[in-house]
């Protein structure tokens, strides 16, 4: 480079350099400070903090957080306590905290938690709501009634806490109450589309579906929002069950209108599809359910089945294994790929994936996924090894409860098959510890009993079975030739008539009902009676 060119470039002065207390001072040369210019003054930031210092405390919920997604529930359990103990008015760590417990300990030491975390908060809807869901499963719903009682006081006229309570009622057969809550709720949040789907719900366990038609009918004028979809969904869903396809399709043609990414929307417009014979078209809806989120693996599940009924074998091996890449720790594809092998035969394979899903599940464990390992091991003749998966599933962490009374009640009934008659007791008495109200396990049980000779024990297990289940058809009409045949000496004939009759009309006349009843007037002598209900039966067909 010129030198003369160089010495022509104006020099610029050195800026004087920063000085800070814990640094030695500079030795580099800088142009003298004017004398107006006001001196420089630098703070020192501590290194530690004091000690009286709470920097921490916004750092426990995030320590938290870390905790949960690492799988520790415990750990982060113990850090919120910390935190709610410095902050007791943080209702959204509270929340978290018993979130935590219950997941790490149990519902009964959650309740605990949010015992203590209503009294700091009293007026947050969501921890009284909780607290009521923890206290249903360590104590049962009388107990979470007080509850909801005590939570609408302070929080009255909550939709949240009103629409939990009408569910809560409605699970116990509080139909008229909880029709009432549900109007309440609406009252206060007329946009809110679930409270609809769970009033509607409740009617057509009612079999009133006309007026869950209404309900339906009423929330999607109401709610303009994309749930919308969700209330077009469970809408097109009660007129398919009432064989209007024609309209479930204008309903879930409605549906996709409004939000088109919602997968739930192209998966049951598809299964309704399959369900009337259009084949081609189910593919085509399943497809679009899959780009809608090609992660959720019900979609590829019931594509593969779809394709196992249709006998394209090759096609359903190809959809279940894609549902297992989609999402390698959810069991329903891997359950069903393995399923199909056995039927085909391929014991080993089939094996193979039972085994490579309970890996990949890890401590979540699928109930349902050992009890199909088990019942193929029983199939077989290897009773010793399905016991083992059966206990394994009983033994693991399942995300719902009814899969683990599913499970035992599967056990119970190869017990039963082999004659273990005392096991199989053992077993259905562990399922109704489980869940007292499973209509299922109750009504095996009593057919158990009945065939032992128990008919009073047979008897108050139906009782029980017809009270949580009225819509069972099953339980009512064991009940009722169990009263005819082994009561009738009793006023049990007369029981049984009652049952037929109001059991009739709630189902509008089912015709496997009607055939039993016209058998025990014709037993009973009244042949003419017997004729018409068999001519009711035969026009119900």
């Amino acid at each position: 480079m010129n030198p003369a060119f160089v010495n022509s470039l104006p020099r610029l002065p050195l800026r004087q350099p920063l000085r800070h207390p814990l640094c030695p001072a500079t030795t580099t040369h800088a142009p003298p400070r004017r004398p107006s210019a006001k001196p420089l003054r630098m703070t020192c930031v501590p290194i530690t903090p004091t000690p009286h210092d709470n920097s921490d405390i916004p750092a426990l919920p995030t320590l938290a957080q870390l905790e949960l997604r690492a799988g520790d529930f415990a750990a982060a359990a113990r850090l919120l306590s910390k935190h709610v103990a410095q902050q007791p008015y943080d209702a959204r760590s509270w929340l978290a905290y018993g979130k935590a417990v219950r997941t790490a300990h149990g519902p009964k030491q959650a309740a605990q938690v949010m015992q203590q975390a209503v009294t700091q908060v009293p007026h947050d809807a969501y921890i009284w709501h909780f607290y009521a869901r923890c206290e249903t499963a360590a104590s049962g719903k009388s107990s979470a009634r007080k509850i909801f009682k005590a939570a609408l006081q302070n929080c009255p006229d909550n939709p949240v806490l009103l629409g939990s309570l009408a569910s809560l009622e409605s699970n116990v057969t509080n139909f008229d109450t909880a029709a009432k809550l549900f109007a309440r709720a609406l009252t206060v949040d007329p946009h809110d589309p679930y409270l609809y789907m769970q009033w509607a719900n409740m009617e057509m366990r009612r079999n009133n579906s006309s007026q869950a038609a209404k309900i339906f009918e009423t929330g999607v004028k109401r709610v303009q929002t994309a749930s919308t979809a969700a209330l077009y969904t469970a809408y097109a869903g009660l007129e398919a069950n009432r064989g209007n396809a024609q309209r479930a399709r204008f309903l879930y043609m409605r549906a996709a209108g409004v939000d088109p990414k919602d997968k739930l929307v192209w998966h049951a417009w598809a299964c309704l599809e399959e369900r009337t014979g259009h084949i081609a078209r189910a593919r085509e809806l399943f497809d679009r359910a899959i780009v809608a989120d090609p992660s959720y693996p019900s979609s590829w599940q019931a594509w593969g089945l779809l394709e196992e009924r249709q006998g394209d074998m090759h096609a359903a091996r190809c959809l279940f294994e894609r549902g297992t890449r989609a999402d390698p720790r959810d069991s329903l594809n891997w359950q069903a790929w393995a399923i199909l092998e056995s039927k085909n035969g391929n014991l080993t394979e089939a094996r193979r994936l039972f085994a490579e899903a309970a890996q990949r599940l890890g401590k979540r464990n699928s109930a349902l996924l050992f009890s199909s390992w088990a019942r193929l091991e029983a199939d077989a003749g290897d009773i010793d090894t399905a016991r083992q998966l059966f206990q394994r599933g009983v033994s693991g962490r399942s995300e719902r409860r009814d899969d683990v009374v599913r499970l035992i009640h599967t056990w119970a009934g190869i017990e039963r098959k082999g004659g273990n008659t005392e096991k199989a007791r053992e077993l259905y008495q562990r399922a109704l510890r489980v869940n007292a109200r499973d209509y299922r396990t109750l009504h095996a049980f009593s057919s158990l009993e009945e065939e032992d000779g128990n008919y009073d024990e047979a008897r108050e297990l139906l009782k029980k079975s017809v009270r949580f289940s009225s819509g069972d058809l099953m339980s009512v009409r064991s009940l009722a030739i169990l009263e005819w045949k082994h009561f009738g000496h009793d006023g049990g004939v007369d029981r049984a008539r009652e049952l037929f009759s109001r059991t009739s009309r709630q189902k509008r006349h089912d015709a496997s009902l009607l055939r039993v009843w016209a058998s025990l007037e014709e037993d009973q002598g009244d042949s003419g009676l017997a004729e018409r209900l068999r001519s009711l039966a035969n026009r119900k067909k």
